[in-house]
């Protein structure tokens, strides 16, 4: 008999981490990433945090709409396919990227309360060299930490050659793998790669995936066992 909890910060990273923590998110594929992501938006809006969600990803425009429709005073988008779509707009272009991250950052400083979701960094990585986008990354976990913000980064599990994965894992402060489980289908595993600055005694949590009628309807569920 499974036991099943609710989606919660706290199940998945403890009661309480540094407000500079910078997690990083490796997915297989079709692992279904993103919807993470979007828990913990919603998790960190019922806390009062401003939440931004910058998406890098190439989405159906229904997804997209969706996305959008959603925005409130504590969730934006960084959105790189029009100006027009959400409150922020800036292209897929390093450089541009980093200044509006950067901008993002000093307009909430004040509140303390930033946390940022990367969606993710697959198109840079197929966009540019694996150098220039860890540095990137690099860059941006030096800022987090300057700021006091939250980050979020969703990259995908073999896109990028194994030293320079580990490499984007050194710069982390915790870092999760998303696994699909062997045998159930909407079931995944997360693996705990690097956990600094938390207290976890978990090794790997088995979480069940529930689709909606729509992305924002999905839900996750934790699974103490199967």
């Amino acid at each position: 008999m499974e036991t099943i909890l609710s989606f919660s910060i706290e199940y998945l990273f403890g009661s309480s981490f540094p407000k500079e923590q910078n997690f990083l998110i490796i997915e297989d594929i079709n692992a279904k990433g993103e919807f993470l992501l979007l828990e913990l938006i919603e998790a960190f809006r019922k806390i009062n945090f401003n939440t931004i969600l910058v998406l890098l990803d190439f989405i159906p425009s229904s997804m997209l709409a969706e996305l959008t429709a959603k925005e409130s005073d504590n969730f934006s988008i960084v959105n790189t396919y029009s100006p027009e779509c959400s409150k922020y707009y800036t292209t897929t272009k390093l450089h541009e990227l980093n200044l509006m991250l950067k901008s993002i950052r000093k307009e909430f400083q004040s509140e303390k309360t930033l946390a940022i979701f990367i969606w993710s960094l697959n198109p840079l990585f197929m966009s540019y060299s694996s150098n220039d986008v860890i540095n990137f990354y690099s860059e941006n976990v030096k800022h987090a930490i300057e700021t006091k913000t939250l980050e979020f980064y969703l990259v995908g599990k073999g896109l990028i050659e194994n030293q320079d994965m580990r490499r984007l894992i050194a710069l982390a402060h915790c870092v999760l793998e998303l696994e699909k489980h062997a045998y159930q289908e909407f079931y995944w595993n997360i693996h705990y790669l690097k956990t600094m600055g938390l207290n976890l005694s978990k090794t790997e949590i088995v979480y069940k995936y529930e689709i909606g009628t729509s992305i924002w309807d999905s839900k996750l569920y934790f699974i103490d066992h199967l």
